[in-house]
């Protein structure tokens, strides 16, 4: 586990490709091992499956003769319209691939908690098809909406259901599952309030859109986000912050325009945030490399 300073300095010096990237979506999974004292152990992971909804924003094409926002320009997106998964006559296959995996992942481990983001009712409806039949559960936020956070649990674990698809674990280990905007302050009331329910170990996971390197001064000037990642740690006394960090210490591809280094355009949005006292123990973490890709 690292703090967000530690995780800034990992992603600025990772390295990434993107004319080769292959993604599904313009996030990769982020899944990590926990190991507690007494021999607890389960996966905890956070995917942003890209819901076809928000498709255009990374191949600039319009959907259903819709026309795209006049703010659009492809040049300032992630630089994601090479990729098969970006392809509107591979959208069928893409879901396809997203579905696979995910179950593919539930039933490789004895106990996981999956957090995905930009979920959509096809995809919803899938899961919950085989939910019975392969053992897992199925937790959807108590809303209507086109695009919307999913967490699915399986394992021997006694779960309990608290709102806004939060969970808590065995009575100790508390989960949210979270899609940031990228607005500093609206994040910052996001997870004030999941900290109102407090827990041996409270997870807060998911999507955060808030990025470890600097803010361009396009996005300054704007001046909804305001934070880095370290900066909006540090606007907390309490409780004390760590990430699980991907093994390849990125997990996305963000908006060009508002980093200041253009063409490095990678990140760690996609956060396992682990809040406790100071004196609490760290459980121990082992990332698993879960990679879905669309060849």
């Amino acid at each position: 586990m690292r703090n967000a300073r530690e995780l800034a300095a990992i992603v600025a010096a990772s390295k990434a490709d993107r004319a080769a990237y292959r993604g599904v979506s313009d996030h990769t999974p982020n899944a990590q091992r926990f190991t507690f004292a007494d021999g607890f152990s389960v996966v905890i992971a956070t995917f942003n499956v890209l819901n076809p909804a928000y498709l255009f924003y990374q191949n600039g094409l319009s959907q259903d003769d819709k026309p795209l926002p006049s703010w659009l320009k492809m040049e300032d997106q992630a630089g994601l319209e090479h990729c098969p998964a970006s392809d509107p006559l591979r959208q069928v296959e893409r879901e396809s691939v997203i579905f696979a995996s995910i179950l593919k992942f539930l039933t490789s481990h004895e106990r996981v908690v999956l957090c995905l983001q930009e979920c959509w009712p096809a995809l919803e409806k899938q899961l919950w098809n085989s939910a019975t039949t392969l053992g897992f559960e199925v937790i959807k936020q108590p809303l209507v909406a086109k695009s919307y956070p999913l967490t699915l649990v399986r394992g021997d674990m006694k779960v309990q259901y608290l709102g806004d698809v939060s969970i808590r674990i065995n009575d100790i280990i508390i989960v949210d599952n979270v899609h940031m905007g990228f607005n500093t302050e609206d994040n910052h009331e996001i997870v004030k309030h999941c900290l109102k329910t407090q827990a041996t170990w409270h997870y807060i996971v998911g999507d955060f859109n808030i990025q470890t390197q600097l803010l361009s001064l396009g996005v300054l000037e704007d001046g909804a986000c305001t934070d880095t990642l370290t900066e909006f740690t540090d606007r907390f006394a309490w409780p004390e912050f760590s990430f699980a960090v991907h093994p390849r210490g990125w997990t996305n591809w963000n908006v060009r325009k508002n980093c200041t280094d253009r063409e490095k355009n990678w990140d760690h949005f996609d956060n396992i945030m682990l809040c406790t006292g100071i004196d609490t123990p760290l459980p121990l973490v082992e990332p698993i490399l879960w990679d879905v890709t669309l060849q």
